[in-house]
């Protein structure tokens, strides 16, 4: 996974536009002319949002889930695991 690239993501955005507003222009043109990848125009026009906006992976469980956990790490201890 890259990094983000705030000047690429402007890029993308006026290739979007540009897409947008001229008809018959072909995607990869669009792409060419504002030196963005084209998968990842493809892949911002078709919706898919930027790394950074999906949120962590690191959630802290609440307490009903940190119970369940410790009782099932307790249960594989116990079962010699």
């Amino acid at each position: 996974m890259t990094k983000f690239d705030i000047e690429r993501e402007a890029n993308i955005a006026k290739a979007i536009k540009h897409y947008d507003e001229t008809p018959g222009v072909k995607k990869s043109k669009a792409a060419a002319k504002f030196h963005v990848p084209y998968r990842l125009f493809k892949a911002r026009l078709e919706g898919r949002l930027v790394q950074n906006t999906k949120g962590g992976t690191n959630k802290a469980l609440n307490a009903d889930q940190e119970d369940a956990l410790r009782s099932y790490i307790d249960f594989l201890i116990y079962c010699g695991h």
